[in-house]
């Protein structure tokens, strides 16, 4: 789930109620930095409800490839969005998103965001998910303004699965961490994107948590995405 509709544009359906649309394509999806769809094109879609007190709800769906039998992630949330000023933010929700065909991915979710002068900390809680340890995603980041309407966010995390991860060397850790630079700019009227995304994890950890051996390595990503 992304959540970026949250404070675009948006259709006003009464003075209190907004729906904010936003279909999107990625070249890869990157779900903390390990690719949810095979190291392939995805389609995304997300809408977001928003009421003027801050209280808000919305659908989230996108392709996926676990090299299972599931192909798509689907699912929704609910939460709270308030603005102290343009510059500080915070946002609150929580979630639940399945995989038909594979309901073991089922997850719950919780998703915090504070926003302060260009900085950004998020804090992602999954839990009840069938036979894996709940899971947290930290991340920092900066979003620093460039010329023509273009932006810059330079972002680290810092995430912990709650199981061990084994290297080549036998080695164990229950951590691992992501970097992300990510160029954004809008034109022609779509938001374009252009972001390298990498983790530390090797090829031996990331075939024992994925099953895949080349999901979590360095790659670049491009998007195009329309807000309505």
């Amino acid at each position: 789930m992304s959540l970026y509709s949250v404070g675009a544009h948006a259709i006003s359906l009464t003075p209190d109620l907004d729906l904010a649309l936003k279909p999107a394509i990625v070249s890869d999806y990157r779900s903390n930095g390990i690719s949810a769809s095979s190291n392939h094109e995805a389609l995304q879609f997300e809408g977001t409800l928003m009421h003027s007190s801050g209280w808000l709800a919305g659908v989230w769906a996108s392709h996926v490839d676990y090299d299972t039998k599931t192909r798509l992630e689907e699912g929704g949330y609910a939460g709270y969005y308030h603005a102290f000023t343009p510059e500080i933010s915070v946002l609150g929700t929580i979630g639940h998103y399945i995989y038909p065909k594979n309901s073991t991915y089922a997850v719950k979710e919780f998703y915090g965001l504070v926003k302060a002068y260009g900085f950004s900390y998020s804090f992602i809680y999954d839990y009840q998910m069938d036979g894996v340890p709940n899971v947290k995603y930290q991340y920092l980041g900066y979003t620093f303004d460039l010329p023509y309407e273009s932006t810059l966010l330079v972002e680290y995390g810092h995430h912990d699965v709650g199981l061990d991860l084994y290297s080549a060397s036998g080695q164990t850790r229950s951590y691992y961490q992501t970097k992300k630079l990510s160029l954004a700019k809008k034109a022609f009227g779509i938001d374009w994107t252009a972001s390298f995304i990498d983790t530390d994890m090797s090829k031996t950890e990331c075939l024992y948590y994925q099953g895949q051996d080349d999901v979590c390595s360095a790659t670049m990503v491009f998007g195009a995405s329309k807000s309505f």
